[in-house]
């Protein structure tokens, strides 16, 4: 069984560690939104004589997979 300054010495240590990674990953959610959200862009023509059908149609979807 450890003892109490052992204990106590790695607690500050996992603290420190805890508040960093949240800070990380709350700058990471917040300068990369456009990872974490799916976008549907359409472009449709008004010209006169023109077909009314998207001419420009283009997808993102959100990653779900992480690459190691």
């Amino acid at each position: 069984m450890p003892k109490l300054h052992e204990l106590l010495a790695v607690q500050g240590n996992l603290s420190g560690q805890s508040t960093k990674l949240r800070t990380d990953l709350s700058v990471l959610f917040k300068s990369k939104k456009h990872h974490f959200t799916e976008t549907t862009k359409v472009f449709i023509s008004n010209e006169e004589g023109t077909a009314k059908e998207p001419v420009l149609e283009e997808q993102q979807n959100i990653q779900t997979t992480v690459l190691k």
